[in-house]
Formats: C-alpha cells, structure tokens, sequence
C-alpha cells in the first residue's frame, strides 16, 4: 500500500460524459479508472459487506503501487449502504469527481437516445459511427415528467457528494465537450498525476443541435416556452461541419 496514491470516486448522472472520462483516465499510465464497478457489485445479497470488500481490494490490493491515481465511477443509485460507504471514503481520504450535466433538457434527449443504442447494441455508449441513428420521436408528456424526476435525482446526487465533506472537483459535460484538454488538465492537478493529453474511445450518440435530434422538436420546446428549459433547447456547444 502507498500513502502517495491518489484515490477518487466519480459520482455522476448518467449521460454525463463519465464512460468517455473514465476511459481517457484509464489511457494515462499512471492512472487506474474503473467503469461502474460498484453497479456490478451491488447485485450480491450483503450489498454494503460485498462493496467495501471490494473497495479494499481494488483501491488497496496487488499491484496498486504501479499507479499513482486510483478510481472507478458510480450512479447514487448504485450505492445501498450510503452511510456506510460514506464513512469508507472519509476513513481513506477518497477524493471526488462530481460529474454532472448543466444542459437538462439535451440530458434527457440523450437518455432516451441511448436506450434505443442500447437495445439495438446492447451498449448505452456508441463505438462505431454505423450504430448511430437518425432523430427519434420523444412523448412530450412524459418528457416533463422526466424532467421533474431528473432534477430531484441531481439534488440528490448533489446533497451526497456535498455531505461527505471531503476534496471535491465538480466536472462537467459541456467542458468535456467545449474544452476537453483543459478539463483534463484540470483533473490530472486534482489527482496529482503529471498531465497529458487524453482522450476516451466513446462516440458523441446525440447531436448537439436538438432539431436534428428530436423529430417533434417543435412541439418538445414549445412545450417549455416560458419555463428554465426554454433556451436549453437552442443551445450549440459545438460548431456546425
């Protein structure tokens, strides 16, 4: 075991950017980044014993002094024993990456668009160009719904990350997007790993023009006219080819 090991936990929503993150991680040499490796625990009977006996295993057993920063990702939802993984984290200094997404409303286009990936490839992540589909047709009421559950979630998420008192570095999608070099620069200093530049091996599944996205986009947005969603629905991060 090293003391001088950076160890960290990326606590993020889904369609956030984090499997295009933790893959970049995993390229440098001296960082360990691991996939939602609790979700993958989480199905055995004494969920809080099998988890942090997986925790010790993986942040503390063989061959971890070959790196220098140490860490996988997990949804809130993942987690049955918060208290318990809490005090996990706090006993061993965990440091946490608090992936979100500012953009609400393209969040939930991009979940309904990676369900439908995932049933025709088996993977919520697009990995070769010839997966991706043309623009899909959302159910304007349940998509408010969906919203209003999607904001309660984030508060969670967020009220987690902030109660366990330990360094944190909030990371974004749109920065992974608008200026990736830099957010990993970023990430790099808060793990205490020399910089380089990184880059993970998932596709962009949903484009960043929602009209061309969504088939009924007029009717989603006109929806959402004078509520916070409204420009949301406007918004281009990335310049047109």
């Amino acid at each position: 075991m090293s003391d001088s090991i950076a160890r960290f936990l990326i606590l993020f929503e889904g369609r956030s950017g984090s499997t295009y993150l933790v893959e970049a991680l995993d390229n440098h040499p001296d960082i360990r980044a691991g996939k939602e490796l609790l979700g993958a625990v989480k199905a055995k009977r004494n969920w809080s014993e099998s988890q942090l006996e997986f925790l010790n295993e993986y942040y503390f057993g063989h061959e971890t002094e070959k790196y220098r920063a140490i860490g996988c990702k997990t949804k809130h939802r993942d987690i049955p024993r918060k208290r318990e993984l809490a005090q996990w984290l706090h006993d061993n200094q965990v440091k946490i990456i608090l992936q979100r997404r500012r953009n609400r409303v393209k969040r939930m286009v991009s979940v309904v668009n990676g369900l439908r990936l995932r049933e025709e490839t088996g993977d919520w992540n697009l990995y070769r160009s010839e997966d991706q589909r043309g623009g899909i047709e959302i159910d304007v009421d349940k998509f408010e719904q969906w919203l209003q559950r999607d904001e309660d979630r984030l508060e969670v998420l967020v009220d987690y990350a902030t109660s366990l008192q330990l360094p944190t570095l909030s990371v974004y999608y749109e920065e992974l997007l608008t200026s990736a070099e830099s957010t990993i620069e970023r990430i790099c200093g808060f793990l205490e790993v020399p910089y380089q530049p990184l880059e993970g091996n998932c596709l962009k599944n949903t484009s960043d023009d929602l009209s061309d996205a969504v088939v009924n986009f007029n009717e989603l947005k006109n929806r959402f006219i004078g509520t916070v969603y409204e420009e949301m629905f406007d918004e281009r991060l990335m310049q047109a080819e």
